[in-house]
């Protein structure tokens, strides 16, 4: 997807995989719940490596936003 029109999809996919790791669950669906942000990095480091690599993981992980930030700030892992 290489090109300068769509250079949205990166962050707006990185917004969406976020956005899905917070979003509640039933118990039961628990243990199958995916690790969004971690599969949406692997595909933009196969897609898109000049562009998205280590530095823009560790960065994006670290995100207050992230599934792994809000786990810390409430110190209540459901989902971990």
């Amino acid at each position: 997807m290489s090109g300068r029109g769509r250079a949205w999809v990166l962050p707006v996919s990185v917004l969406l995989a976020l956005l899905l790791g917070l979003l509640p669950m039933p118990a039961l669906l628990q243990p199958l719940r995916p690790y969004w942000l971690a599969l949406v990095l692997a595909y933009w480091v196969i897609e898109d490596s000049e562009r998205v690599g280590l530095g823009f993981a560790f960065a994006v992980a670290w995100s207050p936003t992230s599934p792994s930030a809000a786990c810390s700030a409430s110190r209540r892992c459901a989902w971990w």
